[in-house]
């Protein structure tokens, strides 16, 4: 738990000549009030307690008499507090939130390269630890619903599903503090995701607007298709929903459908056009919302789908359509 006892798990492994294949603990943010009962007496700046405990154990293994040991954090979610007081293992707001979103796609970039797998707890409200709530968001550990309907977590790692092959140069001005973002090209395909994550702790989050400069590939074409999914409040996070219409916890079929219309993220897509060798995208982002950006080369002249075949081609095609038609 929290990464404890990992330098004499080692040790003593070496010394007694005891096989270790891997090491695995586990982690909650809201951990940083269980260990220092008041935040000052805390070393950790806010909001870096989960990022300095996860690099701490990379580090302490690096250190060690066995510095390739694989490390797995098996259990973690977004259970956050803002005093000890505040710390709840079972109705803990977060894991329902769109904060919660914001905090899984900050922490998994970031910490990309500090352990070998992050494992979420958990997948659904129905697990084996309690019963099944009866609440459609019941403060519960999953990233699905009891309706199934996908959380801000869900969509964040949906978001991060998405980022493939090699990282690109993103340029970011100046950005607040828990704000960032990463590029990937897969194939002909740019995949972003950008995050403006706000920890409880911090009293008024900063909104994050600037224009991204995406380095394009030597030889990438002049217009490109941004299609953007952004997850905020009502959209991508259907919990400030919920909340708002009274939190019923018998949905109406209207309710229920409401719920799952605002758990889908919004979408909108627009025409880029590249001017030496970047492409320039405005985004902004409240606090604690996310945005999955992904750039293709304009295929089709005039949105024409039909501008690779050729006149006599395309006759041809509707001639034989004409007969087929007739049979």
């Amino acid at each position: 738990s929290k990464a404890h006892w990992l330098a004499d798990l080692i040790n003593f492994c070496h010394s007694e000549d005891v096989p270790l294949d891997f090491i695995s603990t586990h982690l909650y943010p809201q951990d940083e009030f269980v260990e220092f009962t008041d935040r000052a007496s805390s070393p950790h700046a806010p909001g870096m307690f989960f990022q300095d405990i996860v690099r701490t154990a990379h580090q302490t293994v690096a250190d060690s008499m066995m510095p390739h040991l694989p490390i797995h954090w098996t259990e973690w979610n977004t259970q956050l507090a803002t005093n000890a007081k505040d710390v709840t293992w079972g109705d803990n707001r977060h894991v329902d939130s769109l904060h919660g979103g914001s905090f899984v796609m900050r922490q998994m970039v970031e910490l990309d390269d500090a352990a070998d797998t992050f494992t979420f707890w958990v997948a659904s409200d129905i697990f084996e630890e309690g019963p099944i709530p009866n609440a459609p968001f019941s403060h519960t550990y999953g990233l699905l619903t009891v309706h199934g309907i996908p959380k801000a977590t869900a969509n964040a790692f949906r978001f991060l599903e998405r980022l493939r092959g090699p990282r690109l140069a993103l340029e970011i001005e100046n950005p607040p503090a828990f704000c960032g973002g990463v590029a990937t090209m897969e194939g002909n395909s740019i995949h972003l995701v950008l995050w403006n994550d706000a920890p409880p702790e911090i009293a008024a989050p900063a909104r994050w607007s600037d224009t991204l400069k995406i380095h394009l590939p030597q030889g990438s074409g002049s217009d490109w298709v941004a299609t953007a999914s952004q997850v905020m409040a009502g959209a991508g996070s259907a919990f400030e929903t919920w909340e708002a219409i009274g939190c019923p916890v018998n949905l109406s079929a209207s309710q229920l459908g409401l719920l799952r219309r605002h758990a889908e993220p919004a979408s909108s897509a627009v025409i880029l056009a590249a001017a030496n060798g970047t492409v320039e995208f405005p985004v902004g982002l409240a606090g604690n919302e996310f945005l999955h950006i992904e750039l293709r080369p304009r295929e089709f002249s005039g949105g024409n789908k039909n501008a690779q075949l050729s006149r006599e081609e395309i006759e041809k095609i509707e001639a034989q359509l004409g007969e087929k038609s007739r049979d």
